[in-house]
């Protein structure tokens, strides 16, 4: 019986980070998207706890509809947006990644910096590129392995891990397989990872303390103290990366 996803949820909402991360990347991803001013509407799906969702907006003045299936994250963001008078701007809407309320060629850009690897990266943009109006933009964040030969202990943890790998390679294809021309990619630097794993170890303390007798809460810090560990040993071997396409079939 693997950990309830309750209990997952709590915690990374209340860590507030779901992957690697960090501003400048959210950035320089977009900045590779043409005639950023002609964008006129753009989704955000898996927004979590809705960080990049508000930068996308800062950085475009655009609307956004910020997408997520876990009702704890979407009520996180309709309180921040409205703390910070987002709200007429940023519009959350819970559901499924696989069963999105949008119209076909409702968007320019579909942003995703978490969902993919879980759903499945091909998946993902065979599903989203209906929505996508031609000549606009798939932005997409992946696992990818950086070498050709990881150690043995980091591909049993991937096997094991809920988010798919592969080589960079491997995801420029199926963009190209998809309909979508690979504008660029690039791998995020390290200190994303450590944007990442530092709010999360600074969450294990009052988490146990929430949950003192739960042995799943306990296996979880456990997993994610293992990742955190795996990627300082091995982390040259693998990495989260930005791939930017734009649809170029009808």
């Amino acid at each position: 019986m693997g950990i309830p996803g309750n209990l997952i949820a709590d915690f990374y909402l209340h860590a507030g980070s779901l992957a690697p991360n960090s501003y400048q990347s959210t950035i320089k991803a977009l900045s590779f998207v043409e005639r950023l001013p002609r964008v006129q509407k753009i989704a955000n799906i898996g927004c979590g706890t809705g960080l990049q969702t508000v930068i996308l907006y800062e950085a475009t003045h655009q609307p956004i509809t910020a997408i997520d299936f876990i009702p704890e994250y979407i009520q996180s963001v309709e309180h921040e947006l409205k703390r910070q008078n987002l709200d007429r701007y940023i519009h959350p809407v819970l559901a499924s990644p696989d069963n999105l309320p949008f119209m076909n060629e409702e968007y320019d850009i579909i942003w995703s910096e978490y969902q993919a690897s879980k759903i499945g990266f091909n998946y993902a943009l065979n599903e989203w590129n209906k929505f996508i109006k031609k000549d606009g933009y798939i932005v997409i964040c992946a696992y990818c392995w950086l070498t050709d030969n990881p150690p043995t202990a980091i591909i049993d943890f991937w096997r094991k891990n809920e988010n798919e790998i592969a080589p960079v390679t491997s995801r420029i294809e199926q963009l190209r397989k998809t309909g979508f021309l690979p504008v660029s990619y690039f791998v995020m630097p390290d200190e994303c990872w450590w944007n990442h794993y530092c709010p999360l170890e600074d969450g294990f303390e009052s988490f146990l303390k929430k949950y003192p007798d739960d042995p799943f809460a306990q296996q979880l810090i456990q997993n994610i103290d293992k990742e955190i560990d795996l990627y300082e040993k091995f982390g040259k071997h693998y990495g989260y990366a930005f791939f930017i396409g734009r649809k170029t079939d009808c």
